[in-house]
């Protein structure tokens, strides 16, 4: 736009317009003005007022006092006193004109010369004050005060205080009238002048000086305005001539782009295949050329058909979302499916599906892009990998059971000989005798628990050994672990020696039976391989977890067998010393079960340090709810370690593995307060095989019992209907009818007639955790694990019916 070109600047009329400077001006004027009246017409008489009323008040206040000063003097007429009283007061006010005291008739009392008070006034107030002797007036005193030094004084403060504000509001206007002027309306009427200069294109038009204010600001956008009109205006077109040079290069670069991103599309091994978004259909539009590799079909051969008729989705999940996939939500991944040929029949080509928006402003319908990919292989690995954990599982399965089956059977004869070695230790024998069935004893516990240690270690294996979550002590195991094995160190001649830090909580979270494991496996083989010195264990709390180490003075382990010492039947070192090498493998196991860790560090010839560490979970309090899964195994008290003792001592040093060690601290801390007396009691063996049958039915006379036998369940169902025994002692496996479901059998009889239940106990050779759940489910009273010992049994049976009323009354 050239300067003829510009639109005119308007001629100005005269009329009056009130500029800036009136605008402000005024304003405070007014408000002096304002403020002027107010301090003359309205503040000084009311200044006045409240000075005036001021003395009024404090002069009838002095008037009485005086009053009540009075009372005593002129009830008895004593003039002198009268005459001095007031003879004082009237010396001290300066602007009493006049006082005068009088009877209530009016007769003058003093002074002595008779006055007559003047007349009120602007300038004179009168006051009176009354003299009362009780009820009774005695007497008045009269004052005349003059009030005009009070005004006077009052008309000189507002006089002072209009003059100071006369003067200050005139300097405020001043000096407002002058900035206005100076700062502002002056540069603003120079910034017009040079604005319409530059509406003329004149670029040199003098400016004002910046003020330090949002006048300056604006003088100082308007310069670099000015100067950047200036620039433009000469490179006007040279700038226009830049920016079609860009424009070109970039095209030329987005044209360079698109001819890379087709060979990209053309020449990936992706399917890729633009879709139109037809209602629920996906209609095709364009493919590359893998797509048609993938699909065995050509461009022409696609183009128009619906991408779901070619597709056989696993989820219709997945087809539900790339129906929905349109719009802003049509990126991501869809999921897998196998593509169908023309017929609608499989390929047996499995693709992985994605989608991405496809914007094109030309376009009139939605357009979105799929992404397959050939996972044929891979879909093909993963079913036989899949294949080959399910035959693992089911062969570990498999193991498992045969695990169990040959415990079992093992468990069975072994009820037979510990039961009969039992019976024949209550007999007269001579002491060779003695020894040789405590051999016996002591061979059969070795040997139930080198089947327990394969059990264990085959459930750890098949991953179904699971620890529970009780409220434990973790001080009280560690104490009842070091009670048991001191024996066994004593015997050996080496000290043991344990201590628990501060910090280590009274109460955790935990799996207290199988905590007690992993310190029986840990201290007893320390003692197992230390000849001399002493086994220490310690126990605290290290960076937020519960952290036990296990001290040996032995001979150490190799470093090159320190890596190998948790792996199973593994016998590192261990010379003459017999075992199964599970220990420390079944430990590694069940800490790993725990969320836990395990390590050894060890010298040769300076001993080992075996390091348990067990997270804590803090526990919400100790309650019937959270103790209700406890292990019944307790820590044993002082009378259970005496009897946990002498069974020790009867065997030689390091006969009994510290798995035996834990059957044995079980059996003496769960039956160390019970009785064994079961003298009048009527117990009902139940058992498949005779000899078990015999032996049982042995130990429970020996107790006082009076025994029935049956063959099987059914026969123990007529049997306790009919003769309603005190006890039944159950076998779970049997013919015909198993123990299980004889109890249910009984249970539910027993509600449907009325008849108050009868203490079940069920007796099984299997593992003992799942088979005391699988009776207690059923509605036994509780479990017995095979072999048994007499005491154990007795003691057992003895508790069983001692909680039987308190079971039936609850």
């Amino acid at each position: 736009m050239s300067a003829g070109q510009l639109r005119q600047k308007p001629r100005r009329r005269w009329r009056f317009r009130p500029g800036l400077a009136f605008r402000v001006t005024v304003p405070l004027l007014v408000a002096s003005a304002t403020a002027f009246l107010l301090v003359v017409f309205i503040i000084t008489p009311r200044l006045q007022e409240r000075m005036i009323d001021q003395a009024v008040n404090d002069t009838q206040v002095t008037l009485d006092s005086l009053s009540a000063a009075l009372v005593r003097p002129m009830a008895l007429g004593r003039e002198e006193r009268i005459f001095g009283i007031l003879d004082r007061v009237a010396a001290k006010q300066e602007r009493w004109v006049a006082i005068r005291a009088v009877t209530p008739a009016g007769e003058q009392i003093y002074p002595r010369n008779a006055i007559v008070l003047p007349a009120t006034g602007p300038r004179l107030s009168l006051h009176e004050g009354v003299v009362r002797a009780g009820r009774v007036e005695i007497g008045r005193i009269q004052v005349a005060k003059d009030l005009g030094p009070l005004i006077d004084g009052a008309a000189e403060e507002a006089l002072i205080l209009m003059v100071v504000l006369a003067g200050t509001l005139g300097m405020v206007v001043f000096w407002s009238s002058f900035s206005l002027s100076n700062g502002v309306i002056e540069p603003t009427l120079q910034l017009q002048e040079a604005a319409e200069a530059l509406a003329r294109r004149e670029y040199t038009a003098a400016l004002p000086r910046p003020p330090r204010h949002e006048i300056g600001d604006l003088i100082e956008s308007f310069t670099w305005m000015r100067e950047a009109l200036a620039k433009s205006e000469g490179s006007a077109l040279a700038q226009r001539n830049g920016e079609l040079a860009r424009l070109l290069e970039r095209e030329q670069e987005l044209r360079r782009n698109a001819q890379l991103l087709e060979q990209v599309v053309r020449n990936t091994n992706a399917g890729i295949a633009i879709l139109e978004c037809s209602g629920s259909a996906r209609i095709i539009r364009r493919v590359n050329a893998a797509f048609s590799q993938l699909t065995s079909l050509g461009p022409r051969e696609t183009l128009g058909l619906d991408m779901l008729t070619m597709l056989a989705f696993e989820s219709e999940t997945d087809l539900a979302r790339l129906r929905a996939r349109q719009g802003g939500g049509s990126h991501g991944h869809v999921g897998e499916a196998e593509l169908l040929d023309t017929q609608g029949k499989p390929t047996g080509i499995w693709v992985e599906m994605a989608t991405a928006r496809v914007d094109d402003p030309r376009e009139k319908v939605e357009l979105i892009a799929l992404m397959i990919r050939d996972v044929t292989r891979r879909r093909a690995a993963e079913r036989d990998l899949r294949a080959e954990r399910d035959r693992a599982r089911a062969e570990s399965e498999e193991k498992s059971r045969f695990v169990a089956a040959v415990s079992h059977e093992l468990r069975t004869p072994m009820t037979a000989i510990t039961g009969i070695a039992d019976l024949l230790m209550e007999t007269p024998l001579s002491g060779e005798q003695r020894r040789q069935i405590d051999t016996i004893l002591t061979a059969s516990t070795a040997l139930v628990e080198v089947v327990n240690d394969v059990l264990d270690f085959s459930k750890l294996e098949a991953g179904r050994l699971q620890p529970r979550r009780e409220v434990i002590d973790p001080t009280a195991v560690l104490d009842a672990v070091v009670r048991l094995l001191t024996p066994l160190a004593q015997a050996k001649g080496i000290g043991l020696q344990h201590r628990v830090a501060e910090g280590v909580p009274p109460q955790i979270l935990g799996d207290e039976g199988r905590l007690r494991q992993c310190l029986l496996n840990l201290a007893g083989n320390a003692i197992k391989f230390t000849d001399s010195g002493h086994v220490r264990v310690d126990a605290g709390v290290e960076d937020g977890a519960l952290r036990i180490a296990v001290t040996d003075t032995g001979p150490g382990i190799a470093p090159e067998d320190q890596a190998r010492v948790f792996e199973p039947f593994r016998q590192i070192g261990a010379g003459n010393v017999v075992g199964t090498g599970l220990g420390l493998a079944i430990t590694a196991a069940l800490v790993a079960a725990m969320q836990g860790s395990i390590g050894v560090e060890s010298t040769p010839g300076e001993g080992s340090t075996f390091n348990m560490t067990l997270p804590i979970t803090p526990a919400p309090g100790e309650s019937a709810e959270g103790m209700s899964g406890a292990d019944p195994i307790r820590a044993a008290k002082p009378a259970a370690d005496r009897d946990i003792a002498d069974a020790l001592l009867r065997q030689a040093p390091g006969a009994m593995s510290p798995a035996a060690a834990g059957a044995a601290v079980g059996r003496a801390a769960a039956g160390a307060t019970a009785s064994t007396d079961l003298t009048g009691q009527r117990v009902l063996v139940v058992d498949d095989t005779e000899t078990n049958r015999v032996v049982f039915r042995q130990m429970l006379r020996l107790g006082g019992a009076e025994v029935g036998l049956a063959v099987d369940g059914q026969d123990a169902i007529e049997q306790v209907i009919a003769s309603r025994p005190d006890l039944v002692l159950m076998d779970i496996t049997m013919p015909r009818l198993d123990g299980i479901a004889a109890t249910r059998a009984l249970r539910q009889a027993e509600a449907t007639g009325g008849m108050p239940p009868v203490p079940i106990l069920g007796l099984s050779a299997g593992s003992a955790e799942e088979e005391r759940k699988r009776c207690l489910e059923a509605g036994m009273n509780g479990f017995i694990s095979k072999p048994v010992r007499k005491v154990d049994l007795l003691r057992q049976c003895a508790t069983a019916l001692a909680e039987a009323p308190l079971q039936q009354a609850s």
